[in-house]
């Protein structure tokens, strides 16, 4: 019987190890998934200045095509446009995309699953924006901040609160 106990034992430690190694690295992927897309949200943001610097009365959705241009005008094409919001059929699959409305750009992020990777990416991104009312979670007409509060000041236009899901992480520039 005692072999067997510590044939179990060692069993159990090879178990608990195998585990805590494969939570370690689900939290890496997670970690790098998360600052990939605040760096995709500055990418877009830097594209959408140029965009509206060349045409201060840009209005409506940004399609891949003109978005893809943007980036590849200032050198940042390896960004890539993957799962672009252009309208349309297919228009449930695509997670990015973005918006120009009265002199003011809109990029946002439809949530992927339960809002964990966009409440990391809204963190990350409060270290990077000088405006912390310049970005949050759309619901209806309002943006809210992480924890669900509403950022006071902030009405989104008509044409943003048609196009942009509830629980896309939005942010303005």
């Amino acid at each position: 019987m005692w072999p067997l106990s510590i044939v179990f034992v060692i069993a159990m430690f090879f178990a608990h190890f195998m585990a805590g190694v494969s939570a370690k690295e689900q939290h890496v992927q997670d970690m790098r998934l998360r600052e990939n897309t605040a760096t995709m949200f500055r990418s877009y943001d830097a594209a959408g200045a140029a965009m509206l610097a060349a045409a201060p009365a840009l209005t409506g959705a940004i399609d891949r095509a003109r978005m893809a241009q943007a980036l590849s005008d200032l050198h940042m094409g390896w960004v890539g446009v993957d799962g672009w919001c252009d309208g349309g059929a297919g228009a449930g699959k695509c997670r990015w995309g973005a918006l120009a409305d009265d002199g003011q750009f809109y990029v946002y992020r439809k949530d992927p699953g339960e809002g964990v990777l966009l409440n990391g990416v809204y963190h990350d991104l409060l270290v990077w924006t000088s405006g912390p009312d310049q970005m949050g979670f759309k619901s209806g007409s309002k943006l809210l901040d992480a924890g669900g509060a509403p950022i006071l000041g902030k009405i989104l236009p008509a044409s943003v609160q048609r196009a942009v899901p509830d629980g896309s992480l939005i942010k303005i520039l």
